[in-house]
């Protein structure tokens, strides 16, 4: 289905391959703002024990 609409706006192989690689380009980019933004989350969800806290838990 998507093919077909592809095919039909865009006939030229050269077109399609532009298409195709703006696509990539702009995935490409989500999927790293995705990973940047999951590892600044990570990050602000640390914490540092007290050396007490760990002394207690481990007896």
């Amino acid at each position: 289905m998507i093919f077909s609409w592809v095919k039909q706006n865009f006939p030229d192989p050269f077109q399609r391959n532009v298409l195709g690689g703006c696509l990539f380009v702009v995935a490409k980019d989500i999927g790293n703002l995705l990973y940047k933004y999951e590892r600044i989350r990570q990050h602000r969800s640390r914490r540092v024990k007290n050396y007490d806290e760990v002394q207690k838990s481990r007896a």
